[in-house]
C-alpha cells in the first residue's frame, strides 16, 4: 500500500531529472562556468557538459546549429567552435588561403571549423596534399598558419 502512495512521487522525480536541460556526464561543472555559459548563450538548447582536463567543454544547439565551447573552472570563456560549409566561408578568407603556400592543397571535405576566441576568430581548414593531411588556420585579418593544437 505504501508503494502506491509513493509511486507517483517517485515517477515525478525521475521525470524531472530526465527533462533537465543540461546533462553533466563528468559531474557538475563549476557554477562560474555554468553562469558564464548561460549569460553568453541564453538561447542554447540540448546542453551537454564534459570535463576536458581542467576545463569544461559544453556542446549545445542554437537555431539548429551545433556549437562547442570551452570554459575553465573559474568560468573564463576560452573558445567556441562551429562547423560551417565551405560555401559559407567569406570570400576574403578563401582568397587568403588560396594565395598562401597551401593554395594548391585540396580541401578534405566541404566543411570548415570556425573558432571564436578571446584573441580573435579564425577558420580551420582540413587540407590534403597527396595523402599528407594538414590543418591550416586562417584568421579574419589574413594570417595563414599551421593549426594551433592547444584548442580542441
Amino acid at each position: 500500500m505504501k508503494i502506491r502512495r509513493f509511486l507517483p512521487v517517485f515517477i515525478a522525480i525521475v521525470a524531472v531529472a530526465f527533462m533537465s536541460c543540461e546533462l553533466y556526464d563528468d559531474g557538475l561543472p563549476p557554477k562560474a562556468a555554468r553562469t558564464e555559459f548561460r549569460s553568453m548563450y541564453s538561447g542554447a538548447r540540448d546542453v551537454e557538459w564534459d570535463r576536458e582536463g581542467t576545463n569544461w567543454e559544453v556542446s549545445y544547439e542554437i537555431d539548429r546549429v551545433e556549437y562547442e565551447s570551452l570554459f575553465d573552472a573559474s568560468g573564463k570563456w576560452l573558445m567556441t567552435r562551429k562547423e560551417v560549409s565551405y560555401a559559407n566561408v567569406p570570400d576574403v578568407i578563401r582568397t587568403y588561403l588560396s594565395t598562401s603556400e597551401y593554395g594548391t592543397y585540396r580541401l578534405d571535405d566541404n566543411t570548415v571549423d570556425f573558432y571564436q576566441t578571446p584573441d580573435g576568430n579564425f577558420y580551420r581548414f582540413e587540407l590534403d596534399d597527396n595523402g599528407r593531411d594538414l590543418d591550416v588556420d586562417v584568421t579574419e585579418s589574413g594570417v595563414v598558419s599551421r593549426a594551433r593544437r592547444d584548442l580542441f
